[in-house]
């Protein structure tokens, strides 16, 4: 057979359809194998534990992301910046039998809870906080009964739950969150400058400012067991601050951009002076810890280390 015998048998086919309907039907083939290839390269990127967690970050950026959590945390436990502080020098001043000032106090029908709204706006030496404190408490005598009001020498404990909306700015973070926290101070009677603190502290919200550059959505629960409560007043930031001594613990998480999600175990000691050492666990990374040392009264870190 010649050449041109065989271009018009060609020709010829590639006229029936079948000729085209194969060739494209091979490529479509190939075209989806392609595809299924990409999508599922694609899927097994998007499951990999280091696009969602921090397990494949750098230890430097493990370390940072620590230090994010101690900026967090240093400003939920200060007095100045309408932390946890704040509300135990409230509890101090209701313990003592005293009146928390500006505050709207309430007495229910029972005549043995009460209830305040306190709502503070401040701004000192680059530290900013504005928020509204919700507190409701009990007074018990040394047997444990209810009473309706304090009473020198007989009341013996006071149990305080609070509800508080922040938002706060300091030279390190910048916190938009809510706060729910119950505290029992106790041993007023034998102790009354330095009552014995147990409570927890719930606080969620937006962590809006980092000297990181990051910003995330944070959530922790803070502990502190049978720590003891000391109210002093502090001629710096002209208030009333609270010291304590003891131990206390947290967990933390932030959900963040992409690789920036993470979780830690952080555990305190309250020095008794004003200051507490925080050691934090990398839980969610490479297990490493990292100790941060915070000033209680004003929210911020004083050293790393």
């Amino acid at each position: 057979m010649n050449y041109l015998q065989q271009l018009n048998i060609l020709h010829a086919y590639w006229k029936s359809g079948a000729f085209r309907g194969s060739l494209f039907g091979i490529i479509g083939a190939l075209t989806l194998s392609a595809s299924a290839a990409m999508l599922s390269s694609c899927a097994q990127q998007s499951t990999s534990p280091s696009s969602n967690t921090e397990a494949g970050l750098s230890d430097a950026a493990q370390a940072s992301n620590s230090s994010d959590a101690s900026d967090i945390l240093a400003a939920s436990v200060g007095t100045s910046t309408g932390g946890s502080g704040m509300v135990f020098s409230d509890a101090m001043t209701l313990a003592k039998g005293g009146v928390i000032a500006d505050a709207i106090v309430k007495v229910t029908a029972n005549d043995t809870i009460h209830s305040a709204t306190v709502t503070r706006t401040k701004s000192k030496n680059n530290y900013d906080y504005s928020g509204t404190w919700t507190h409701t408490w009990t007074f018990y005598d040394a047997s444990g009964n209810a009473m309706p009001t304090f009473v020198k020498g007989q009341t013996d404990k006071i149990v305080i739950t609070s509800h508080g909306q922040h938002t706060v700015g300091t030279p390190r973070v910048g916190l938009d969150d809510s706060s729910s926290g119950t505290w029992t101070i106790s041993n007023l009677i034998s102790e009354p400058d330095s009552a014995t603190l147990n409570g927890t502290l719930t606080r969620a919200g937006e962590t809006t400012r980092l000297l990181s550059g990051k910003s995330y959505t944070h959530s922790f629960t803070m502990n502190w067991t049978n720590d003891v409560l000391v109210k002093v007043y502090d001629p710096i930031v002209a208030d009333s601050v609270t010291y304590l001594l003891g131990n206390g613990s947290s967990d933390f998480n932030a959900v963040g951009f992409r690789d920036s999600t993470f979780s830690r175990q952080v555990n305190f000691v309250f020095n008794g002076d004003g200051t507490a050492t925080l050691t934090i666990t990398r839980t969610s990374g490479n297990g490493k810890t990292d100790t941060f040392t915070i000033n209680v009264r004003y929210g911020i870190w004083l050293r790393v280390g």
